[in-house]
């Protein structure tokens, strides 16, 4: 997979949160999906299924999933409560974050410790925008799922042609192929010698 990303003027998306500084899922710069985030966040791959659950929608390739380590306190307006246990918390909930990109596309998910942009995308957790941020249950624990995925050509200092590829890019494609035909030949040759 390649460090660059199509560059498309017409699909291109700035930062809008956080006072027009972040993306939705916290970055300020957008990069490859699958790649480490700016502020050093690894990925973890899921299959279509999984994201599927976690996140419903339409999801096209595989998926990238961040988490973060930051959570997000907000105040529950979706909760109905009794008036002691409003006492007890004042209605605030602490969930965990995790951040999907899919694969091929422009990622804007980082684990920003600045959670302003995430007032405006969740608030109070009753409006939430269905395409942005989802609240449910991850690995059985009810978290905050953040949609990074930003259209190819998104960040245009950080893309280039989808055609061109930097010469290690190549190199580290045609290591693995290799790889792929080497374990290929072995199992070939262990089950001939095996039999």
């Amino acid at each position: 997979m390649s460090d660059f990303l199509p560059s498309s003027s017409s699909s291109s998306v700035n930062p809008s949160y956080g006072g027009g500084r972040f993306y939705g899922g916290g970055a300020t710069s957008a990069y490859s999906a699958g790649r480490r985030s700016p502020l050093g966040l690894l990925p973890l791959g899921l299959g279509l299924a999984t994201a599927a659950l976690i996140f419903p929608g339409i999801w096209l390739y595989s998926v990238y999933n961040y988490p973060y380590t930051n959570s997000y306190r907000f105040r529950n307006g979706t909760r109905n409560r009794t008036t002691i246990e409003r006492r007890q918390d004042q209605g605030e909930v602490m969930l965990p974050i995790t951040c999907l990109c899919q694969e091929f596309n422009a990622c804007g998910c980082d684990d920003n410790p600045d959670t302003s942009y995430l007032d405006p995308i969740i608030g109070d957790g009753t409006n939430l925008n269905s395409s942005l941020v989802h609240i449910g249950p991850v690995n059985g624990t009810q978290t905050i799922v953040l949609n990074g995925t930003l259209p190819n050509g998104t960040d245009a200092s950080e893309t280039s042609s989808a055609t061109s590829l930097s010469s290690s890019g190549i190199i580290n494609q045609r290591i693995l192929e290799v790889s792929g035909i080497w374990a290929i030949g072995g199992i070939v040759a262990a089950t001939v010698m095996f039999l």
